[in-house]
């Protein structure tokens, strides 16, 4: 349903004072900059790392930069050196691509300056700022998604952060048996004990079959943690919404736009950006071609949570070829629900006016129950163990669902052009 989808994503929210504020770090976005002389890093008293992603190359420009940004210069008064957000953002290391980011070693006021006029305008950025003392208690490696065409099989570091200025896919390859957790947090919230008890939006059984995945990511972090020092082959890119249409087969989650599932938080987490949305239509279809009659039929599992008004609801909908049938529309405050959708081909999760603090995180699952050119199989998978909490829970329940199926080196600083041919690599 292309024009539904559309009008769905021309809603909008708005926004005062936007920035996320986590214990030891802050996340801003480009509503933080516009009209403001001048932002404030009290993150980096005692000194804190900067990292920075903008959308890359900007058109018609000598440098490739855009200009806004080349214009948010972030003043170093301690050692007398100004770096801007357009600069930092391209600064990656050489052959890993790993994010550099501006390493402040010292206590100083450190801030953002805006030097362009009230009435410029960005496109699009995500500037996260994390305390030193934090860093240097994690074991970490960030990237971009924009330069992250493919990461060469490694062991992971204890926490892989992958952030952007825009909606994003992470993809891994299948490998050796492991288990991942996923948060929509920097490094210093991933692990399961932290600060701002940020929950986890998927999460495999250990030691379970690691069959890769592709999650789609709504905002500007996921940080991801391998429970087993395994190779794993890992990118990212901006095909968020490319195609608008997801692997009924491959699991992963759909969660409110820029949203962070930290309970320490409240309502105040949502993102500044110009991409979140308060709706949405999200289609899932089965193979083969999803253009014609018959397509494999599966069996899709639903843990979802919902924190609504009583005049807003998450629909979920059988849509194969026009159907337009309800199965579920999830409402409630602070409530879990899971639900289990026996047979389907094209599945689709709508909502529409959700503002903050109202937010909702499904996670899908399905198995395979009948393919399109044979019978129907005499035995139906049995329904994963799925924990309801008490509807009076105020946190997002860290349920496991079984799927079916910065660094030392050298630095290298790579022009606005180079990134043209990272992203050509990852078309």
């Amino acid at each position: 349903m292309p024009s539904l989808k559309i009008a769905l994503l021309l809603v909008s929210l708005s926004f005062s004072e936007a920035k996320v504020e986590f214990n030891h770090s802050t996340l801003y976005g480009i509503r933080d900059f516009e009209g403001v002389d001048e932002v404030p890093l009290p993150n980096c008293d005692s000194g804190c790392l900067i990292f920075a992603s903008t959308l890359g190359v900007a058109i018609n420009t000598p440098d490739g930069m855009e200009p806004y940004y080349k214009n948010l210069i972030i003043n170093d008064p301690v050692n007398d050196k100004n770096l801007s957000i357009a600069e930092l953002a391209v600064q990656f290391e050489f052959g890993t691509l790993a994010k550099i980011p501006l390493n402040f070693t010292e206590s100083g006021n450190y801030s953002i300056l805006n030097l362009n006029a009230p009435e410029d305008t960005g496109t699009e950025v995500t500037v996260w700022v994390i305390e030193r003392s934090k860093v240097l208690e994690s074991d970490y490696e960030v990237y971009d998604a924009l330069a992250m065409p493919s990461r060469a099989a490694a062991i992971p570091k204890d926490v892989v952060t992958i952030m952007s200025a825009n909606q994003f896919r992470v993809m891994a390859q299948p490998g050796e048996p492991n288990s991942f957790t996923a948060r929509l947090v920097g490094f210093d919230n991933a692990l399961d004990e932290n600060p701002d008890e940020c929950s986890d939006v998927y999460k495999t059984p250990i030691n379970s079959k690691f069959d890769g995945f592709e999650l789609h990511v709504d905002g500007p972090l996921i940080s991801l943690v391998f429970a087993n020092k395994k190779k794993v082959d890992l990118s990212a890119d901006y095909k968020y919404s490319v195609v608008g249409i997801r692997d009924l087969s491959k699991p992963g989650f759909v969660s409110t736009s820029g949203y962070s599932f930290c309970n320490r938080l409240g309502g105040n987490q949502i993102h500044s950006a110009r991409f979140v949305h308060s709706g949405d239509e999200i289609d899932f279809r089965s193979e083969p071609s999803n253009t014609e009659p018959p397509a494999d039929i599966y069996k899709v599992y639903l843990d979802t949570y919902v924190d609504l008004d009583a005049t807003h609801e998450i629909d979920i909908i059988d849509d194969y070829f026009g159907k337009n049938t309800s199965i579920s529309a999830l409402k409630g405050a602070r409530k879990n629900t899971p639900v289990v959708i026996e047979r389907i081909q094209v599945l689709s999760i709508r909502y529409l006016g959700l503002t903050a603090p109202q937010t909702f995180l499904i996670r899908h699952s399905g198995v395979i129950v009948e393919k399109a050119t044979s019978p129907a199989p005499t035995t139906v998978p049995t329904t994963p163990k799925i924990t309801v909490p008490p509807t009076s829970s105020t946190k997002v329940t860290s349920t496991t669902i079984t799927p079916t199926t910065s660094a030392s080196g050298a630095m290298t600083t790579l022009a606005a052009t180079a990134i043209v041919a990272v992203m050509m690599l990852a078309s």
